[in-house]
């Protein structure tokens, strides 16, 4: 649902990067190359950024993602699986086209990508990852990776 971005690093600058293996900002990368004396260059791009490093953040973004639909930038062909209301989906969900959803609730927050396969579950607040599997579950704030491995509030477990 999202575009991602990239940094691009000359070499020189992977030197200083092992000296921040702790940090996970690129504030703090800037401030050491700006105290060595770097020169940087920036562009700057529409939009909003996420650092997403866990699920949780994963789950936020997404949420934000389905709820300000109208407001965000979506790739071509995005559209055709968006719901706000629907049988048994509460909104905003978002179901691939090419994703099986039989016997389920979804919703709100829940986006189910392609190839995955659904069956008899209540998903709230989720992502279905493509060619994930998921029978008979119930599962609010999670992930469902592919071939059915649940992360949740709840711990990780096999699906």
């Amino acid at each position: 649902l999202a575009t991602s971005g990239a940094y691009i690093l000359s070499p020189e600058v992977f030197h200083t990067l092992r000296h921040l293996r702790s940090k996970d900002r690129l504030v703090c990368l800037t401030e050491a190359l700006l105290s060595q004396g770097e020169e940087l260059h920036e562009i700057r791009l529409r939009g909003w950024r996420r650092n997403i490093n866990t699920w949780e953040g994963l789950l936020e973004t997404h949420k934000e993602l389905l709820g300000n639909w109208s407001l965000c930038f979506h790739p071509p062909g995005s559209q055709e699986g968006y719901r706000e209301e629907g049988v048994e989906a509460e909104g905003p969900t978002w179901v691939s086209p090419k994703a099986e959803v039989s016997r389920s609730r979804l919703g709100p927050y829940v986006t189910v990508g392609p190839g995955a396969r659904i069956e008899g579950c209540t998903l709230e607040e989720a992502v279905v990852f493509p060619r994930s599997h998921a029978e008979g579950l119930r599962l609010k704030k999670g992930v469902i990776l592919p071939p059915g491995l649940v992360f949740s509030s709840e711990g990780k477990e096999e699906g």
